[in-house]
Formats: structure tokens, C-alpha cells, sequence
């Protein structure tokens, strides 16, 4: 508003004019012949991590939830660039003849997974799971055989090609693991077991009964000839 009058007095009255009664008039413009550009200043974003976590299963990829809610998601390597190993968090729910294998998922951009494994000694008999979705931190093998340890592998893939498997290290992507006996084996040799404990006692309680029948007898035999007739032996002695 003061600006504004400043104006409205200069063009009225000129850059030498004067009031009424010869009082010189003097303005004084402090708004500048151009307007002064004004900056916006921006509060710095602040960072908000995405709620993700690598080890979930179905896990929503963490771009998405970027898209959706404006949150930061770790930092992730190229698409073009081979994605790192999944970090394989261990084996569970092991019976004689399945697995179920967990992982987490690695800071890379990862279309897929895949899970390799073979019988301990025979690598040549590799078993390839393929096409396990994105989203994916578990996934179950069958088929396998009893009391058998077998080497097994996670590795993630994208458009660039196949993680490298890490033996060791903190994000390792392969273990051993053994499974179970079978349990139709266990219950063979318990029925086993039981019917070799069950001849052995019989038999010995067949023979601690002959034995035992026998030893009654000899000491029957023995009180009839240690013992004689009165009567008999008094007729004997008459004749």
C-alpha cells in the first residue's frame, strides 16, 4: 500500500515538485524499478522408508509401494546388471521325502527365482526348479529320498541372466541339509524288534519250563527210594 502512494504522488507531482506553501517534497522509493524475484524455499523432503522387508513372503515389491505411497526403497542395481545372490535364510518343515527352503530377496531388480539341488555325491543328478514368481521367499521340494543329504541352491533372475551361488559369506545361497528317515523303515524295524524280543522270550520260557519240570521230577524219584515201608520191611523180617 505505501509503495502504491509513493506512485501516485511521484506522477502527480513529479520527481521536483513541491506542496503547496513551497515545502519541497521528497520521495523515496525503496521498491525499485524491478520487482525483486521471489524464491521459494523448499523444506528438504524428509526420507521415509518403504515397509518392506526382504525376507516376506509375498512381499510387495518395494517399487511398487514406492509408486503408491511416495516412500524410499534401498538402493537396487540396474535391471541390465545380473542381480546378487539371495541371502538363504535356512531349510524347515523337513520329512523323509520334503523341504521347505527360505531366502531373502537381494537389493537388485529380480523377475524370478530359481532352486537347484542334488543328492550329496551325485551332482550329476541336478534338479532345476524354474519360474518361482518374484514375490516369492519359500518354496517346498518334493519327491525326495530318505535320510539323504543333499546340496541346494536360490538364485535370483532378471533379463541380465542368473546370480552367482555363494557358498558362504553372510548372504550365502546354498546349504546342505539331510532328511528324515524313512518312517515305514523305522516302523519295519521296530515290528522287527518286537517279534525277535517276542521268540526270544518264548523260547527261553519253553526251556526254563522243561528245565524246571525236570529238576521236579528227579526229587520226586529220590524221596521214593530214600524212604521205605515199615509195614514191608516187617514182613521181610518175619520170613
Amino acid at each position: 500500500y505505501v509503495h502504491t502512494s509513493c506512485w501516485i504522488w511521484r506522477s502527480l507531482l513529479g520527481p521536483s515538485s513541491a506542496l503547496p506553501g513551497g515545502i519541497p517534497v521528497v520521495l523515496l522509493d525503496d521498491y525499485g524499478e524491478e520487482e525483486g524475484t521471489k524464491e521459494e524455499v523448499r523444506a528438504p523432503e524428509q526420507y521415509v522408508p518403504c515397509d518392506y522387508h526382504p525376507c516376506k513372503h509375498l512381499q510387495t515389491p518395494c517399487a511398487e509401494l514406492q509408486r503408491h505411497s511416495g516412500c524410499s526403497c534401498p538402493g537396487l542395481s540396474r535391471e541390465d546388471t545380473i542381480p546378487d545372490a539371495p541371502r538363504l535364510q535356512g531349510v524347515s518343515e523337513m520329512t523323509d521325502t520334503s523341504a521347505l527352503i527360505l531366502w531373502c530377496a537381494p537389493n537388485s531388480v529380480v523377475h524370478g527365482y530359481q532352486i537347484r539341488y542334488f543328492a550329496e555325491g551325485k551332482a550329476e543328478n541336478l534338479s532345476v526348479v524354474e519360474n518361482i514368481y518374484a514375490t516369492a521367499r519359500q518354496h517346498p521340494l518334493y519327491g525326495l529320498s530318505p535320510g539323504t543329504t543333499y546340496r541346494v541352491c536360490v538364485l535370483a533372475a532378471n533379463r541380465a541372466g542368473l546370480s552367482l551361488p555363494r557358498a558362504s559369506g553372510w548372504r550365502r545361497a546354498c546349504t546342505n541339509f539331510t532328511t528324515k528317515p524313512s518312517y515305514l523303515g523305522i516302523l519295519a524295524g521296530l515290528c522287527a524288534t518286537s517279534s525277535l524280543l517276542f521268540i526270544s522270550t518264548l523260547v527261553l520260557s519253553v526251556c526254563l519250563c522243561r528245565r524246571g519240570w525236570t529238576s521236579h521230577r528227579q526229587c520226586y524219584d529220590t524221596h521214593l527210594v530214600a524212604f521205605k515201608n515199615p509195614v514191608m520191611a516187617e514182613s521181610v523180617a518175619q520170613w
